[in-house]
C-alpha cells in the first residue's frame, strides 16, 4: 500500500491557505463573486465587498494579507486603492500584496502600474479567465513573499536592538570623555590653587617683615609670624590641597577602567550594527503633507526599507536625538521653516553630517535647486513621487 507523504512545507501551505485572510473589492456583486469562486477552492477565508462606502471600513476590520481589485478599470483600481491609503486607519502598518485584475487592452497599463509599485501583481482575467490557476498562483507568490518577510522580522529586530546598542555606546563614549575632561580640570585647577595659596602666604610675609623694619621691637615677633606663615603653609595648606589631589586619583583611575573594560562591547556594538545596517536601513521622512507621507512610506516599506516618517521639522529633530537614520528624505515646504534649515543644522552637526539628505519638491525653480545643493543636498525627489524612480536613488545611498 502506498503512503501518502506530506512534506512539513506543504502542511504550512495548507494551514495558511485556511487561515491568510483575503479581500476581493469591486463595482458589482457578481464580480467579485466570480474572483471569489476561483479562489475559493484553496483559500477558505475570503471576504468581498461591491459597496464603495464600505471599502475602507472592511478592509480596517479583515486586515488582508492580500488585496484582490477587480474593477473593470486601472484608474479605478487606483483610485479606490489610493483612497484606502488615504482613509484607513491600519493599511499603512499592515504589510500586504495587492493584486489587480485586467482585461488584454490593459496589459500594459497593468505592467507599468506593478512595475512603478502601486500594485504588486496583475492577472489577465477579463473579460474571461483564460487561465484558471493564474489568479491563484499569483496570490501563492504574493503569500510566500510576505512569509519570507515575516521570516526577516527578528533580523530586523535585532538590527534596531544594535542600532540603539551603538547609539548608547556613542553617548556614553561622550559622557566618559567628558568625565576625563573634568577630572583633569579638576586636577589643574587644584594644583593652581595650591600655588596660588602658596604666593600669597609668601607676600603677606614679606609685606609683614617690610612693615616692621626699621622697628627693632618687632623683629622678633615679626620672626615668630614669618615661621608660623610657613608652619601653615606646611603643616596645612600643602597637606590639605596633596589630599585633595589624591582623592581625585580614583576617580581618574576609574575613567580609564571604565573606557578599557567598556571598549570590548562598544566595539561589538558598532559591529553588530554594521551588520544590522546591511540588513534594513533606516529612513527619516519629513514631509507636511500626510497622503505623501503614507504613499511615499509604503512604497519604501514594501522595498524592506525601515521608515520613520514625521511633518515638521521639530519632529524630526526630536528623532535625530534618538536615533541616527542612513537616509533623510526631506519636503522643501514645511509648516515651520524651510528644509534647507533643518539641512543647515544637519551638515553642522557630527556625525549628522555624514547621513545623505534628498529633497523632496514639487518646485523646479532653479534657484531653489542650487539653494538646496549649495547646503549639502545629495539629490532630489521630483512630486508626484514616482516608486522605481525613489526607490532607485535611496539605494544608491543606503545600498541594498
Amino acid at each position: 500500500m502506498a503512503t501518502l507523504r506530506v512534506s512539513h512545507n506543504n502542511r504550512c501551505h495548507m494551514s495558511l491557505n485556511r487561515e491568510t485572510s483575503i479581500l476581493i473589492l469591486g463595482e458589482s456583486s457578481a464580480d467579485t463573486e466570480v474572483v471569489s469562486s476561483v479562489l475559493r477552492l484553496e483559500y477558505q477565508n475570503l471576504r468581498t465587498c461591491s459597496d464603495p462606502e464600505a471599502y475602507c471600513p472592511i478592509f480596517d476590520k479583515v486586515r488582508p494579507r492580500v488585496l484582490v481589485l477587480t474593477f473593470k478599470s486601472l484608474d479605478t483600481c487606483e483610485s479606490v486603492y489610493l483612497n484606502l491609503h488615504r482613509r484607513s486607519a491600519v493599511l499603512q502598518g499592515l504589510v500586504h500584496k495587492t493584486v489587480v485584475l485586467c482585461s488584454k487592452e490593459q496589459v500594459n497599463q497593468a505592467y507599468k502600474l506593478c512595475h512603478e509599485g502601486v500594485f504588486d501583481d496583475y492577472v489577465l482575467f477579463w473579460p474571461l479567465v483564460h487561465d484558471v490557476k493564474r489568479l491563484p498562483m499569483s496570490v501563492h507568490l504574493a503569500l510566500t513573499a510576505l512569509e519570507h518577510m515575516q521570516v526577516a522580522q527578528p533580523w530586523e529586530e535585532m538590527a534596531a536592538l544594535a542600532r540603539k546598542a551603538e547609539q548608547l555606546g556613542d553617548r556614553l563614549a561622550e559622557q566618559i570623555n567628558k568625565g576625563r575632561a573634568f577630572t583633569e580640570s579638576a586636577r589643574s585647577i587644584a594644583t593652581s590653587a595650591e600655588s596660588a595659596m602658596s604666593g600669597a602666604l609668601n607676600k603677606f610675609a614679606k609685606n609683614f617683615v617690610d612693615s616692621v623694619i626699621g622697628d627693632a621691637s618687632l623683629v622678633q615677633d615679626h620672626d615668630r609670624a614669618s615661621r608660623e606663615v610657613r608652619r601653615i603653609g606646611d603643616a596645612v595648606i600643602a597637606p590639605a590641597m596633596e589630599h585633595l589631589l589624591e582623592a581625585q586619583k580614583p576617580i581618574r583611575r576609574w575613567v580609564e577602567t571604565i573606557t578599557d573594560e567598556l571598549q570590548g562591547p562598544l566595539d561589538s556594538a558598532r559591529q553588530l550594527a554594521q551588520s544590522a545596517n546591511r540588513l534594513r536601513q533606516q529612513i527619516l521622512l519629513v514631509d507636511d503633507d500626510e497622503f505623501v507621507r503614507r504613499i511615499v512610506a509604503h512604497m519604501l516599506r514594501q522595498a524592506n526599507l525601515e521608515v520613520h516618517a514625521v511633518s515638521t521639522i521639530e519632529s524630526a529633530r526630536q528623532m535625530l536625538k534618538v536615533s541616527r537614520p542612513d537616509l533623510v528624505l526631506l519636503d522643501y515646504l514645511l509648516p515651520d521653516g524651510t528644509g534647507v534649515d533643518l539641512l543647515k543644522e544637519l551638515k553642522q552637526s557630527a556625525p549628522l553630517n555624514k547621513v545623505p539628505v534628498v529633497m523632496l519638491t514639487g518646485q523646479s525653480d532653479r534657484q531653489v535647486i542650487l539653494d538646496c545643493l549649495s547646503h549639502g543636498a545629495s539629490d532630489f525627489v521630483v512630486k508626484p513621487v514616482q516608486r522605481n524612480a525613489l526607490i532607485t536613488k535611496v539605494r544608491g545611498f543606503v545600498g541594498h
